[in-house]
């Protein structure tokens, strides 16, 4: 079950370069370009959970574990908290 979820997830993943580092977020929707942190956060816990009791299956989740951990860092203020949302393709 859980490897269909990561599946979904990954297909509503929409890929962005932020400061020159490539980041991957969880999209609204399949045609949306707006992402939340909420459910891009959840994912991640959810594959790192995943992976902590699969460790075999960590090198097939690494680039997602990688880019939607990017995306939180990209999301952090520089004055403290989080940026709910972003928009892929659009600069800050």
């Amino acid at each position: 079950t859980i490897e269909r979820v990561i599946s979904y997830f990954e297909s509503m993943s929409k890929e962005d370069r932020v400061n020159g580092t490539t980041i991957s977020c969880i999209a609204n929707s399949d045609t949306s370009t707006k992402c939340a942190l909420g459910a891009t956060s959840l994912a991640l816990i959810g594959i790192l959970d995943y992976v902590q009791e699969n460790p075999k299956e960590k090198a097939t989740y690494a680039d997602h574990i990688r880019a939607y951990a990017e995306f939180i860092r990209a999301a952090q203020k520089e004055n403290g908290g989080f940026r709910n949302t972003h928009h892929v393709g659009r600069e800050r």
